[in-house]
């Protein structure tokens, strides 16, 4: 999903980079991110490889949290230079990120269609949700 930079991100994280609380109204909401999702990207760049990358510029480890708010922070930054200088920020207003939805949607999605199958029906198409990663 594509957030916007110049707003909350409406989750709660863990260290881990799992989502642990979603804010009723924010854009993790609005996108359809469920609590127990794990974010995996951030502005196209890998979470684990950005992690990487700074252990070895620094020497210092970062937990996944810590690697989300710095590039979504560098992010904001970004786009609040564009904006003071007068250039289009059209291309850095929006930052994506992707996600693993938790284990429970998948398996509740792997259930109802099992159930159509056994019923002799044809299963139904798995519901796209806003942010959905996975079809």
């Amino acid at each position: 999903c594509t957030l916007r930079v110049d707003e909350k991100l409406g989750l709660t994280l863990s260290q881990g980079g799992v989502v642990q609380a979603v804010e009723p109204g924010g854009q993790g909401d609005a996108w359809g991110i469920l609590p127990g999702s794990k974010i995996v990207t951030v502005g196209l760049e890998d979470v684990q490889g950005l992690m990487k990358r700074m252990y070895e510029a620094t020497g210092e480890k970062v937990t996944p949290l810590n690697v989300i708010r710095m590039e979504w922070r560098r992010k904001g930054e970004e786009l609040k230079k564009c904006l003071d200088e007068g250039r289009d920020a059209s291309d850095v207003e929006f930052c994506p990120i992707s996600y693993i939805k938790p284990m429970f949607k998948v398996k509740h999605d792997q259930k109802r269609i099992a159930h159509y199958r056994t019923k002799g029906g044809v299963p139904p198409a798995p519901i796209q949700e806003p942010g959905d990663t996975q079809p």
